[in-house]
């Protein structure tokens, strides 16, 4: 018997990095895993819009021959982009402008025919869940001490610049309120040239402040990338090597990351109708 329960999606961006995708399908069989998200949906899976397989268009076609009666899409972007605005909505036949969809066919994207029955979702509340990654990837259980000061690396964009710094500087606050003494932030991939100082010079500053005895470096990323091992490790390296100011690096990523895993499921389940206890973890 086919199995009619609706099935859900959960689309990123994808990387030429050996690892990145292995980050994202681990992250999504955590989702899979969540309690109830087994009940309310017939499947849970992974899909890029770039580079790694399987791209959008086709895991949804496989989830409806597969039986799904409805697709729940959830782009898990960390801020507003072009992706998120165009491509996603156009790959899955909703309504763009024609010249979006003509673009990405033009690129060699596979676009679905308008239509289907499919749900776009949104992930809220982001902000709080990756104020939480960045203290733990820093202090772990410890508190801070206020001596501390975070610099935050993420990759931006050009056309959505704004956006972007909404998500820094909202993050920046809630950092601050949590005890660290300097907050600041670098961008390290489409929008280097709008960046308030290269991740270099963001380091210095932050290093330089008042009372501060060490910086932590926090890629701002989703998964392992070239840029943990490549821009952010030198410029963290020609700071330490150059001056006598402590800076404290991991060349990790946001994900693994239960909390944003419990988000998502959150979400997902939320879009259902599906409301469940705090025992459970599921953030509705």
């Amino acid at each position: 018997m086919r199995d009619l329960r609706p099935s859900l999606v959960i689309v990123a961006h994808g990387s030429r990095s050996d690892g990145w995708a292995q980050l994202v399908e681990l992250f999504v069989a955590e989702v899979r895993a969540f309690p109830g998200v087994g009940d309310a949906f017939s499947g849970v899976h992974a899909a890029y819009l770039e580079h790694s397989q399987p791209r959008l268009a086709p895991t949804v076609r496989l989830a409806f021959e597969a039986g799904a009666r409805e697709v729940l899409v959830l782009p898990l972007f960390l801020t507003y982009s072009v992706h998120a605005a165009e491509d996603v909505p156009a790959i899955l036949g909703l309504d763009v402008p024609d010249h979006v969809r003509q673009r990405l066919v033009a690129e060699g994207h596979d676009v679905l025919f308008p239509g289907l029955p499919l749900r776009l979702l949104e992930l809220e509340d982001k902000n709080e869940v990756l104020a939480a990654n960045v203290i733990s990837r820093v202090s772990g259980s410890s508190k801070p001490t206020g001596k501390e000061a975070v610099v935050l690396c993420g990759y931006g964009s050009t056309l959505y610049h704004e956006t972007w710094e909404r998500l820094m500087g909202d993050l920046r606050r809630r950092l601050m309120e949590k005890g660290y003494a300097y907050v600041d932030r670098a961008y390290v991939g489409h929008s280097v040239a709008n960046s308030p100082q290269p991740t270099e010079d963001a380091i210095l500053k932050a290093a330089g402040m008042a009372g501060v005895e060490s910086t932590f470096v926090v890629p701002l990323l989703l998964s392992d990338s070239s840029l943990q091992h490549g821009s952010i490790a030198q410029a963290c390296a020609k700071v330490q090597s150059e001056t006598d100011y402590e800076v404290r690096y991991t060349a990790d990523a946001i994900l693994p990351d239960p909390g944003l895993a419990a988000r998502v499921a959150g979400a997902a389940l939320h879009s259902m109708g599906v409301y469940a206890t705090s025992e459970t973890g599921v953030l509705a």
